[in-house]
């Protein structure tokens, strides 16, 4: 609708995006690109501008989960290609939409490369009010509400929403991250209002006493191995005078490659029982399990959470009692004669190599199991994020959804693969009886971390001790 413009800038050294709403001052941003280690290709500065090309996109697609079937995505996109004073090639991919604006670096690089920086800053206007989580490694914080001014941490998670002084509202966030790239973050305030892209996550240290998953956390990296022809994930920005176009804007899915599934009538999503909430051992009783399955068709639901490598165990971590438990199969049968899905549970240690996928998925689908909650992943580094991809591709194969427990928030990979039905990366019910979650912090998320992907948040918690909400509020959440 034109409405949004974006301009770029090359002077001494400073890429420079404006993005003005209504022929009005939005943010300025400055697009300074990548530093990679290996010599003759720092593209921070001392650039030529070498061409510039515009043309237009118009895709349309659907998937089985989100806040629409029919996904329109439609932008005006401009190509600004740079080289530096080797002549290695650096472009600039700037797009705005009728919702926001996004942009990403992409290289020529014909071998691997190690990323050393990237140069990106945001200068959001002073004293506007933004929403944001601080870093933790499992994303799992509130989106608290601050001045600019006095967003003073080391870093904080994506998404990040701003209602500036004049009365817009921003959503920065990144897409297209999953198999590519580090999950990035932002800074603080780094004075005059300038907030920078950045990974320089605290290291999990180590102990005598680590979980599987966390030996793995411990032995990642947070580099940034850039493939060749290596383009960064999105940068976007979703803008609106509305809040409402913020909650329903589909950008994050729009910015992600095409489906790799081609077939996806077995996907479906649905609410879910999960009896592991009221019982930690609820999985290793049959008998609990089929009344659990009895109320789900009472209540319409569709799914049962049946956590199988929790069988023989207190309800914490993973053993393979499973695999020789004979009436695995018969709760299986039973839930799908009553019409209900079933999902499984496993952690990232168990399912860290092609081999333990194919075993595991194979079994899974001997079984008849739909689905699978993949825990545990805890992680924005490039190896994560390889995970993810191989771990949805791989399922895909076996024809089961996934849900990411454990996880970083969404970055629209569900385009790419349909049979991601959730994640995590949310504050959610497991923290009733702490502070929070609270009705401030249920009726923030909305506008903060849903608006980028569905949540695994686990709503309706009536049983928990402790909890700040209503059974009103609760019955609400869904």
């Amino acid at each position: 609708d034109k409405s949004i413009k974006v301009s770029v800038s090359h002077e001494d050294n400073r890429v420079k995006i404006d993005i003005r709403k209504s022929n009005q001052p939005v943010i300025t941003l400055d697009a300074n690109g990548l530093k990679f280690e290996e010599e003759g290709f720092d593209f921070t500065k001392d650039l030529t501008v070498q061409s510039v090309q515009t043309h237009s996109i118009n895709e349309s697609y659907t998937l089985p989960t989100g806040k629409t079937s029919h996904y329109t995505n439609k932008a005006n996109e401009m190509v600004v290609a740079f080289s530096n004073k080797e002549k290695n090639g650096m472009c600039l991919i700037v797009r705005a939409q009728n919702d926001g604006v996004a942009f990403r670096y992409a290289f020529n690089n014909t071998t691997p490369l190690r990323v050393a920086a990237e140069n990106t800053s945001y200068f959001i206007p002073e004293n506007s009010s933004t929403w944001a989580m601080e870093y933790s490694w499992d994303s799992e914080k509130e989106y608290l509400h601050r001045n600019s001014n006095e967003m003073n941490a080391d870093i904080y998670h994506f998404p990040f929403l701003i209602e500036t002084p004049s009365k817009q509202w921003i959503l920065l966030h990144e897409a297209d991250v999953v198999g590519k790239s580090i999950a990035s973050g932002i800074s603080g305030n780094k004075g005059n209002g300038r907030f920078d892209i950045t990974w320089n996550y605290p290291h999990p240290s180590s102990s005598n006493q680590m979980n599987e998953w966390m030996k793995i956390l411990v032995n990642e990296t947070y580099d940034i191995q850039a493939s060749p022809n290596f383009a960064t994930p999105w940068r976007m920005l979703i803008i609106d005078n509305k809040l409402g176009t913020i909650v329903e804007s589909t950008m994050t899915e729009n910015l992600n490659p095409p489906s790799e599934v081609k077939i996806v009538d077995w996907m479906s999503p649905g609410v879910a029982v999960f009896p592991w909430w009221a019982n930690h051992r609820a999985n290793s009783d049959e008998k609990i399990l089929r009344e659990y399955i009895d109320c789900a068709v009472t209540m319409g639901w569709d799914v049962l959470e049946f956590d199988i490598s929790l069988i023989g165990t207190r309800g914490d971590r993973p053993h393979p009692e499973w695999l020789t438990t004979p009436w695995v199969k018969d709760i299986v049968d039973y839930a799908h004669s009553k019409n209900i899905k079933v999902y499984g549970w496993d952690d990232r240690a168990n399912l860290d190599t092609p081999e333990e996928r194919d075993f595991i998925f194979g079994k899974y689908r001997e079984l008849g199991v739909d689905g699978i909650k993949i825990d545990f992943v805890n992680s924005s580094a490039q190896l994560a994020n390889e995970f993810r991809e191989s771990c949805l591709r791989d399922a895909a194969k076996y024809k089961l959804m996934v849900s990411f427990h454990g996880e970083y928030t969404p970055r629209g990979e569900r385009k790419r693969f349909p049979n991601l039905m959730t994640q995590e990366g949310i504050l959610g019910s497991e923290y009733y009886g702490s502070s929070v979650p609270n009705p401030v912090h249920n009726t923030t998320i909305p506008f903060t971390r849903n608006v980028v992907g569905p949540m695994d948040y686990t709503p309706t918690a009536y049983s928990a001790q402790g909890r700040k909400t209503t059974y009103a509020h609760e019955t609400a959440l869904p």
